[in-house]
């Protein structure tokens, strides 16, 4: 074998192999030392920074107005209008009524305490940057519906309470056999997203006195947690 062959099959032989000393166990052993490397490299991907609230949001206020007038407010404050206006950030996601026969809204309206209600429904679109949840100093893209209960108190009082389904983040892509794919971890309710779709119901309504929205302020403290994959 000339010295030029010698070289250029010292060059093809993995590095990793070599290492092991060749041959059939050096190669099984450099795949297993990858494989271990891949997992270390990996093992952060269900890890994500939570930053704090000083207090939760409001999921539920009690209205000054009637069932009637809430609902208009809801079609006001998120439907068609919303979901086309402000350049369109809002067309994937839609309001719906029980009339809607919206099939992923099936089993809320299909209790009889639920005639009433709206759903919001996001057609598993990203709904915005999250403030509570990043990773590397970037907030993650936060999914998730809606759904919102109205209970009638008397003739001009009406509660609506937010509540949050399909909810979860997307931390990053991953190689697949076939494909590249999201990272989506389902994470809580934030209460800030809640809380947003009242302030809304309410501006449309006129309400006087609600909260404001609280969000993280810049110093608010990070915990570095594991989230569970979505399912």
């Amino acid at each position: 074998m000339s010295k030029l062959h010698e070289v250029r099959r010292e060059l093809e032989v993995p590095s990793a192999w070599r290492c092991f000393g060749g041959g059939k166990m050096g190669l099984m052993l450099a795949i297993i030392s990858l494989c271990v490397f891949a997992l270390g490299c990996n093992s952060n991907r269900n890890v994500i920074d939570v930053t704090s609230l000083p207090v939760k949001n409001p999921t539920a206020y009690d209205f000054n107005a009637s069932l009637e007038q809430v609902k208009q407010a809801i079609s006001e404050a998120r439907g068609t209008n919303w979901q086309f206006g402000s350049g369109m950030l809002h067309v994937d996601q839609v309001l719906s009524w029980k009339e809607d026969n919206n099939p992923f809204a099936a089993k809320i309206f299909a209790k009889p305490e639920n005639g009433n209600d709206a759903f919001l429904w996001g057609m598993a679109n990203t709904i915005g940057k999250s403030q509570v949840y990043s990773k590397d100093g970037k907030g993650l893209e936060y999914y998730a519906d809606f759904h919102l209960h109205l209970i009638a108190l008397n003739p001009i009082k009406t509660r609506v309470e937010v509540f949050t389904y399909n909810n979860y983040v997307m931390a990053g892509t991953e190689w697949h056999p076939q494909a590249q794919a999201g990272i989506h971890l389902v994470v809580p309710p934030s209460s800030i997203e809640e809380y947003q779709i009242l302030l809304d119901v309410g501006r449309e309504l006129g309400e006087k006195g609600m909260p404001k929205l609280v969000i993280p302020g810049s110093n608010a403290s990070k915990q570095s947690v594991k989230m569970p994959d979505l399912q």
